[in-house]
């Protein structure tokens, strides 16, 4: 491969593609047109110093998520059993939901490995839901926005 102007050897390019769901919501209603996903998780980290040790104390939270998905509302999307499923705070312990990302593939003749991560949020629960009605190319679309909180989340290659 010829040198970049900057000196810096790209190495080999690999290519991906995209020709599947990106991702994949178990544990819920496949028919629900997902059009976006944010996850976020996290606590808080208090460092202290005793005033009668030379060193640094560092105090965690416990740590909590939210889950926002918007998506949108039709024939097709089952929004109703959804909300029933997870705006249930009886059913929290229950409440799992998995989160594939997915759907992308190295080309052939590329390197890469294609490995499939799968996140797993336990107690969920909706907080919040959000709709609008808007006129996009004279049809009438219907779209949503789902907040959810959720108390814990693993991370595993499967």
């Amino acid at each position: 491969m010829p040198q970049d102007i900057f000196k810096v050897n790209l190495g080999e390019v690999v290519a991906w593609k995209l020709d599947e769901t990106l991702v994949h919501f178990e544990g819920s209603n496949d028919d629900l047109l997902a059009t976006n996903c944010t996850l976020n998780y996290g606590r808080n980290i208090v460092p202290t110093f005793p005033i009668n040790k030379r060193t640094r104390v560092l105090m965690t939270s416990i740590p909590s998520g939210t889950l926002t998905i918007g998506c949108i509302v039709g024939p097709v999307g089952d929004l109703n059993a959804f909300l029933q499923k997870f705006g249930d705070v009886c059913q929290v312990n229950s409440n799992t939901m998995s989160i594939r990302p997915g759907g992308i593939a190295p080309c052939e003749g590329t390197a890469g490995a294609n490995a499939k991560l799968k996140f797993t949020l336990s107690g969920c629960l909706i907080n919040s839901l959000n709709l609008n009605v808007e006129n996009r190319d004279g049809m009438g679309v219907v779209t949503s926005t789902i907040a959810m909180a959720f108390i814990g989340l693993q991370a595993n290659n499967t």
